[in-house]
């Protein structure tokens, strides 16, 4: 984990205060308060581990659809991967980075984070089968995750992985978020802290540029950090819970 800047504070601010750091923070503004403000979204509007009601959808190439079916072949992806591809809608330069403010209990915190590489992530697409979004990725096909929880944990036992989570990613103008320090939070290492605070919701929000594709992300976590590079695995057991 990256660490960007730092302030703190013994009190609260107001939310045109909160607004005005986020700003700062967000576009690396001098400590001279910016006039664009940005508004952080809730941590609570991040809805992890809800299989949504309408279908989870796997856009790709054809030929990347057959091997999955005749092999579990599939591609994951990093964060560092996303951030750094040239292309409009796979890419996204922000990916990784985020703006966390909390507060609570008479104490206030913000800090611009960059996460380290520790977390294998796969995107989908939620809702049904869209054909211009699936012809902005460049692709020509698709399937659909039936069951999203079994899906996560068949890779999840391929990859060893500790730990998973899923969710609908939120879209807003800008990656920031807001969230309420619990009861006894040290300041001692308020950085630190405010990451375990914000847990993994931080990575689920992106920019409103990309909202046309109503992504819904599982993540898998090994906290001894992942390629840096794309990994294709085959994982058949994975198969039986998608469909074409």
């Amino acid at each position: 984990m990256k660490l960007f800047g730092l302030a703190e504070w013994n009190g609260f601010l107001t939310d045109q205060e909160v607004k005005q750091w986020c700003g700062r923070f967000m576009h690396q503004a001098s400590f001279v308060l910016p006039d664009k403000e940005v508004e952080p979204r809730r941590m609570e509007e991040i809805g992890l581990m809800q299989v949504p009601n309408v279908p989870v959808v796997k856009m790709s190439k054809s030929e990347y659809v057959d091997a999955f079916f005749e092999k579990g072949t599939i591609q994951l992806g990093t964060y560092r991967y996303f951030r750094e591809f040239g292309h409009n809608e796979i890419g996204d330069s922000t990916e990784g980075h985020v703006v966390l403010f909390a507060d609570g209990f008479g104490r206030s915190a913000i800090g611009r984070f960059e996460d380290d590489d520790r977390d294998y992530v796969f995107c989908s697409y939620i809702g049904q089968p869209d054909p211009d979004v699936i012809s902005k990725f460049g692709y020509d096909s698709h399937f659909v995750i039936d069951d999203v929880e079994g899906f996560a944990l068949a890779v999840q036992r391929k990859l060893s992985a500790p730990s998973i989570c899923f969710g609908r990613c939120v879209y807003s103008p800008h990656k920031a978020m807001r969230s309420f320090l619990p009861e006894g939070t040290s300041f001692r290492r308020i950085d630190k802290n405010i990451i375990q605070n914000f847990g993994v919701a931080r990575h689920f929000i992106k920019p409103d540029e990309f909202s046309h594709q109503r992504e819904f992300r599982i993540l898998w976590n090994l906290p001894e950090g992942v390629a840096q590079t794309p990994l294709k695995i085959d994982c058949p057991e994975a198969v039986q819970f998608c469909s074409r």
